[in-house]
């Protein structure tokens, strides 16, 4: 087994099959124009990678790409030729590589792509890293407006409750709430975090995940921030399936199973189907409630889910 280690390679083949693969596993992706600048800069080394090499030919290669303006993590890719247990070994010292590059720096590190590598499942937890497996689900707009709605924000435990627009709310309040409301949710990890702060509403507003939508946004209020829903139009750089996304919705703690994550949803659908649009999507993770939620309100599974493992160097 032999490791290099920033050399020049022919990128485009090495990143051949994995390119093919995404663009079979995900609508709405194009994965030669996605891959295309990534293979410009490995191929240039203007960015961490190793490759092992066995029988004169690539086994094994990752590489770590600059996370542009969430500059509180790295994101790594890892992959094998075959999806076999003899690569193990491989694998593991790509994780010793990973872990050598993140000793210091105080950064979150995402593996948010592994091609063949499910042989090394049981590997990374071993070193630490924990899982995220995210689901696509998308309704129709007339599915949920469609429902009846039995006054999700009347009766004694929703009093004084309101629905605000987003910009009527102090961004320090909703960096707050949501740092709260995801304090013991399994996707804590995404938030993005600098100098101790959570500045994760200042770049969805920015357009970080697709143009900010401010009519179906919304923020629920009551003496301070208790949610919010935030909608894009879901068209990001490579990936312009023009479905509306919820980016990020939240219901803080002590507000919970009350029927407000229904009541913010249905807000933003309603304002929806005035701007003409037909349908919403969202991420979920696979193991959370709020899966359930959003089943009980109308969205279904498309079919399409990443999976990410992640390990978390940040002080908080």
């Amino acid at each position: 087994m032999e490791e290099l280690t920033n050399i020049k390679l022919d990128w485009n083949v090495i990143l051949g099959k994995q390119i093919r693969t995404l663009q079979e596993q995900f609508s709405g992706i194009d994965a030669v124009k996605l891959f295309s600048p990534i293979v410009d800069i490995l191929s240039r080394n203007m960015v961490p990678s190793r490759v092992i090499i066995s029988g004169g030919q690539v086994s094994a290669y990752s590489y770590v790409l600059p996370s542009g303006v969430l500059d509180d993590r790295i994101i790594c890719t890892i992959g094998f030729m075959k999806d076999t247990d003899d690569n193990t070994e491989k694998g593991e010292t790509i994780l010793k590589w990973l872990d050598e590059m993140s000793v210091g720096s105080g950064k979150l590190i995402i593996i948010d792509n592994m091609f063949n590598g499910s042989f090394l499942y049981g590997t990374l937890e071993k070193y630490g890293y924990k899982l995220d497996r995210r689901l696509k689900m998308k309704s129709t707009l007339k599915n949920i407006t469609g429902k009846s709605n039995d006054s999700m924000l009347s009766g004694e435990s929703a009093s004084d409750m309101n629905i605000l627009k987003v910009n009527d709310v102090k961004i320090e309040e909703m960096r707050s709430a949501q740092y709260d409301a995801y304090g013991d949710s399994p996707e804590h990890y995404l938030l993005y975090l600098k100098d101790r702060k959570n500045l994760t509403y200042d770049i969805l507003l920015d357009g970080y995940y697709g143009k900010f939508m401010p009519s179906p946004s919304c923020v629920l209020y009551k003496n301070g921030v208790a949610g919010a829903c935030i909608i894009t139009d879901g068209k990001e750089e490579f990936i312009n399936t023009g479905v509306p996304l919820i980016v990020d919705i939240f219901v803080k703690k002590e507000f919970r199973d009350r029927g407000f994550s229904y009541a913010m949803i249905r807000h933003a659908a309603e304002k929806l189907e005035m701007l003409g649009h037909e349908e919403m999507q969202l991420w979920v993770n696979e193991a959370s409630k709020a899966r359930n939620i959003y089943q009980d309100i109308g969205f279904a599974d498309t079919g399409e889910a990443e999976t990410l493992y992640w390990k978390d160097f940040r002080k908080s």
